[in-house]
């Protein structure tokens, strides 16, 4: 890597810290700056400002969650561990990031902003995924789709929102970890005909 290259990943992944830690809203050049160790001048000149340096970040770690491929290790299991793979591996992922999470979230929620680029992202790996588990099950398309809709719905909720009903799931206390969120809800979508 050249040193230009070396400052930018610098600046990149100071950027993932502060949202991390700081939230959208939170990060500014002047933290980015300080996490990185880099003058503010170089953010400015690397990505033109604040604004399209989040971007940038933000379609990166988009990327990063999103692409079926990056799943092809999970890819000899049968169709109920591949699913439990996958979805495990992405709710790992959210919540190893939350805030990242919720920030590629932020518009949708709080302004009604469907033209954020994780609508995309997160309806062509839905789109991936049911071209690659047709073949493996005799559900319709149709049926399919409904129920990787509930699925991606509801691993998302668990994102954002994690504890908000576990008093009620869980009235002894505790929560479901991912692992276990994501077999009971495969499970109960695409296996259990009760």
């Amino acid at each position: 890597m050249s040193n230009s290259e070396d400052v930018k990943e610098k600046i990149a992944l100071a950027t993932i810290g502060c949202l991390e830690r700081y939230g959208r809203s939170g990060t500014t050049i002047r933290r980015i700056a300080e996490i990185g160790g880099v003058n503010s001048a170089a953010i400015s000149y690397h990505f033109g400002g604040a604004d399209n340096l989040i971007d940038t970040v933000m379609r990166r770690t988009l990327g990063e969650a999103f692409t079926l491929s990056d799943y092809a290790e999970f890819e000899n299991r049968d169709l109920k561990g591949y699913l439990r793979a996958v979805f495990t591996f992405l709710i790992e992922g959210a919540r190893k990031f939350p805030n990242i999470s919720k920030a590629h979230l932020y518009g949708i929620y709080t302004d009604g902003d469907y033209s954020s680029p994780v609508v995309a992202a997160m309806n062509g790996f839905l789109e991936q995924l049911l071209r690659k588990i047709t073949p493996k099950t005799d559900l319709t398309e149709t049926v399919l789709r409904r129920r990787l809709f509930i699925l991606m719905s509801q691993v998302v909720y668990f994102i954002v929102s994690p504890g908000l009903l576990n008093g009620f799931a869980y009235p002894n206390g505790g929560g479901p970890d991912a692992e276990g969120f994501a077999a009971a809800l495969i499970d109960d979508l695409f296996f259990n005909d009760k």
